[in-house]
């Protein structure tokens, strides 16, 4: 058995785990494990946010796609408040945008 561990993001503290066979294509066990864009403990999502949260709030508020988002999150280092501040600049760009059209 191949046993794959999910660890936070922050703290590093085992969130949860992929089990495979054996004889699993490698490739299959990479598809897997990238389908995870974020793993967060308890503790570091009260401190940093929650993912899915973060993206539903930028996706509703922004427009843009899941793919945007997660170039903020990354910029942002995954940290609510420095994701706040990229979400309302993103947002500001927006407005500026249409206004020019």
């Amino acid at each position: 058995m191949i046993i794959i561990e999910l660890k936070c993001n922050f703290c590093s503290e085992v969130v949860g785990s992929f089990q495979f066979h054996e004889d699993t294509p490698q490739e299959k066990i990479d598809a897997a494990v990238s389908q995870v864009a974020d793993s967060r403990c308890d503790s570091c999502e009260k401190q940093h946010g929650n993912y899915k949260e973060m993206a539903d709030r930028f996706e509703l508020e922004t427009g843009l796609s899941h793919e945007e988002f997660k170039k903020i999150i990354t910029e942002s280092g995954g940290k609510k408040s420095s994701f706040e501040t990229l979400l309302e600049a993103k947002k500001a760009e927006l407005i500026t945008s249409e206004k020019d059209e």
